[in-house]
């Protein structure tokens, strides 16, 4: 069982509250220094209290846990639950299962390294996806996974609120244009559409907490943000989206440049110039120092992932397929509504990808904001040229413009990612211009009143464009539909135009301005935004069945399959069984292989469920039990090979009569020379793989081995399975090779009878090993060593940043004392 939860989200957000007013009272009784500050820091905490509202009035949790009731057994419980978003369902096979996998690990006071239930074992830190060491999850220990669930999305949208604050207050922005912009970035399409968990938001939060650290670094603040830098990128590391992290520093590395070279035409003299690019590169190799715990395992496994082997097998990005006229329509219509082709929660989402990849919004004020900037002048033209460029960059990448996109992705990094996903890079400049050009109209500086109603016709002309060269194929559900939110886009668009045609005329509403825009960007995302995330009664989450209460009640070691539709991927890491497939954007490809021989197809990207149960592997897997939903024919399974051991309302379960043990003697070895003669020999001796081991065979290899005498050994019996260790008890009687269905990966080692031995590869992704006879004991147990020389220089850079940090703040106090 899982430890109590010592707090709630309710009650984390509530005390938050209360710490940021007694903070703005306590600066506002000292002075009116730090005052705007402490009441920007509160209002960004009450509009997502505001938005978060079905958790904070009824202690709902934001996770799509809806989706299950879609599949059985939890379909029987629920039958007529209707899913609120089935695009959200990453959150539930995987996000959510990985939380759960942390919190269990390290409960048992192990690392949390491996994960035992998905793919026949698989690897939970060295899969970056998975944000293992993210310091947010230290919030497991005190509270229950659907609270912290629920209260990350909330902490993520507010440190990319207060950031963009920061940022423009440090650029000398008046305090409510400031307050705009964060408001804009934190609630623009990207967050709110990968709201639910999603590690991408780990990375995109700190973007404008990174460019402040460049910014102050470039124009020689004080190198105290040397560390400071050095954290933020840390953090960005661990978080979980590598991609996301390649796109950030692709956008904050020009952005450095630039400023250096705005430092330079002041008359700044090169050898500042190149401190400051020092203390930059400190920086960034600090970063890299302090992550190498999670940067080493992680850069162990990606070469022997599906997904990396795809792409450089084809030598090209996986995305070059997509129509650039399709891709440019739908991702230009969701900046004038996220809604132009429909809404996964309302069920017509007509789009041809997936919503939440192409979602571009900033809202209809901070849209008319932006290209205002972009249009013209006012104060600080070169940051509204540099932002303006580095959007417009962004967005043709996103749209993928013919020529520029194919050029990007031939780049060795850029083939890599998917570059689509550089839309956030266009939020955050787009949400800076807009409060710039709020800034300009604040102060004075508000331009002629004519050119917001020049810039709105233009956007109800692409508007007319998009609707003419799409509406002819949609019906009349669709039509309606349409018409509706292009209704809804039309009157945002009137009250932004006359809200900045009136700040332009009048001067005390210009000065008002930023505040009414503000207030405008809430109430668009609440209509738009407010429902697409799922909240739901904390009960409903993974609630057990009896079919699943059966299942766990099963003695001894045994691996799951759902068939038709029953037990949803990821399950198995939230009610503790064992499966031979998961939820993974990250899988080895060796095991995929495999899972080939099952399916009849390799699945570099997607992870489907088991196509067939005809196969040998199952067996061989140690797949013994069968879930099917109440509906599916029993003829669907063959009697001889399965008996039904349980049946209600919720489905049934078979049992699989010919599963072999987890482990097992081979009565006869066969050795190949690589992983690819492995797999075809094993492939043709499948129908023997309860007695043929196919091994890889090193030099050091003993190859002899009794026939005879492995008929005598008593079956292994595995006696414990804890954090990243497994053991069993054998009785070696005769020399043997044990054979164990676990996945084959760098970092596993044995010990027999607490001495170390030799582990080898088995089929060509599993396990074996070569036993003496009179061997009683055998621990398999996982110990990278990238994981542990990462810890090594980590723990090297810790040292490091705590002691420029002492003598970074040590001199910033100096300094402030002198002035």
């Amino acid at each position: 069982m899982l430890s109590e939860p010592v707090f709630t989200f309710r009650g984390v957000v509530a005390g938050g509250l209360l710490v940021w007013l007694i903070c703005w009272a306590i600066a506002k009784d000292r002075g009116r220094h730090g005052t705007s500050c402490w009441a920007a820091v509160t209002l960004y905490w009450l509009a997502l209290m505001s938005f978060f509202w079905p958790a904070v009035i009824y202690d709902y949790c934001l996770v799509p846990g809806d989706i299950l009731f879609q599949y059985y057994p939890w379909k029987a419980v629920y039958p007529e639950t209707t899913c609120h978003n089935h695009l959200l369902s990453d959150a539930v096979t995987s996000i959510y299962p990985w939380m759960y996998s942390w919190k269990y690990a390290v409960e048992q006071g192990a690392w949390p390294l491996w994960n035992f239930h998905s793919y026949c074992g698989s690897p939970l830190a060295a899969n970056l996806a998975s944000a293992a060491f993210h310091p947010f999850n230290f919030l497991f220990l005190i509270m229950s996974v659907e609270d912290v669930s629920t209260l990350l999305p909330f902490l993520r949208l507010f440190l990319a609120a207060t950031g963009t604050y920061a940022l423009l207050r440090a650029w000398g922005l008046p305090i409510a244009s400031s307050f705009l912009g964060g408001i804009l970035f934190s609630f623009c399409g990207v967050h709110v559409v990968w709201l639910s968990n999603y590690p991408n938001i780990n990375v995109t939060m700190l973007m404008p907490w990174i460019f402040l650290s460049l910014d102050r670094i470039a124009t020689g603040r004080h190198w105290i943000w040397m560390p400071a830098l050095a954290a933020l990128s840390v953090l960005q590391f661990l978080g979980g989206h590598p991609e996301s992290s390649f796109h950030l520093y692709v956008a904050a590395f020009p952005f450095f440049v630039w400023r250096l070279y705005g430092e330079w035409r002041k008359g700044i003299r090169i050898r500042a110039i190149a401190a400051r690019m020092c203390l930059m590169g400190c920086g960034g190799l600090l970063a890299l120092t302090l992550s190498a715990f999670q940067l080493l395992p992680f850069m162990e496994y990606l070469p022997l992932t599906t997904r990396y082997q795809e792409i450089v097998g084809r030598g090209e990005n996986l995305l070059l397929y997509l129509d650039f006229g399709q891709v440019f329509r739908l991702i230009t219509a969701t900046l004038l509504t996220p809604d132009f082709y429909g809404n996964p929660v309302d069920g017509n989402y007509w789009g041809f990808a997936n919503y939440n990849e192409q979602n571009a919004h900033i809202t209809v004020i901070g849209l008319l904001l932006a290209l205002l900037a972009f249009a013209r002048g006012g104060s600080r033209r070169a940051l509204k040229r540099f932002l303006a460029f580095l959007a417009l960059f962004s967005f043709l990448i996103a749209i993928r413009t013919p020529g520029l996109f194919e050029l990007v992705v031939s780049l060795p990094l850029f083939m890599l990612v998917c570059n689509h996903r550089l839309i956030f890079v266009f939020a955050f400049c787009a949400s800076l211009l807009a409060a710039l050009e709020a800034a300009d109209c604040q102060t004075g500086k508000r331009g002629r009143a004519w050119i917001p109603l020049v810039v709105a016709a233009v956007l109800v002309a692409l508007a007319g464009v998009l609707h003419l060269s799409t509406a002819a194929d949609l019906g009349a559900d669709h039509l309606h539909y349409y018409f509706v939110h292009l209704g809804i886009f039309l009157v945002f668009l009137v009250m932004a135009t006359a809200l900045l045609v009136a700040g332009r005329r009048h001067p005390q509403m210009g000065r008002r301005l930023p505040l009414l825009a503000a207030g405008l960007v809430i109430l668009e995302v609440f209509v738009w935004g407010a429902n697409y995330n799922t909240f739901i009664d904390r009960d409903h989450i993974f609630p057990g069945t009896p079919m699943l209460d059966y299942i766990k009640s099963r003695p001894g070691w045994f691996r799951v399959v759902g068939w038709k539709g029953c037990l949803f991927r990821g399950s198995e890491q939230v009610y503790r069984f064992d499966s031979i497939i998961g939820m993974d954007p990250m899988k080895l490809s060796s095991y995929e292989r495999v899972m080939a021989r099952i399916n009849g197809v390799y699945h570099a990207v997607d992870t489907p469920d088991v196509m067939s149960l005809s196969s040998p592997w199952l067996d061989f897997l140690n797949v013994r039990y069968v879930a099917v939903g109440p509906k599916v024919p029993d003829s669907a399974l063959s009697s001889e090979r399965f008996l039904l051991v349980y049946e209600g309302s919720d489905g049934r379960v078979y049992e699989n009569l010919k599963s072999l043990p987890r482990a097992f003697w081979a009565e006869e070895v066969l050795f190949a020379d690589s992983h690819t003669q492995a797999l075809k020999m094993a492939i043709a001796r499948e129908n023997d793989l309860n007695r043929v081991v196919v091994l890889e065979q090193p030099e050091s290899v003993d190859q002899r081995v009794s026939d005879a005498g492995t008929m005598r050994n008593p079956l292994p019996v595995m006696v414990r399975r804890t954090g990243n260790h497994l053991v069993l008890k054998v009785e070696a009687r005769d020399p043997a090779y044990l054979v164990l269905s676990e996945v084959y990966y760098p970092g596993w080692h044995i010990r027999l009878d607490g001495k170390e031995a030799t582990l080898l590869r088995a089929n060509s992704a599993f396990v074996a090993t070569f036993i003496p006879a009179g061997t009683e004991t055998v621990e398999f147990y996982y110990d990278p060593q990238s994981f542990k020389t990462g810890l090594v220089i980590s723990g090297c850079g810790i040292f490091v940043l705590l002691i420029s940090g002492i003598v970074g703040i040590r001199q910033w106090r100096i300094s402030k004392k002198n002035d």
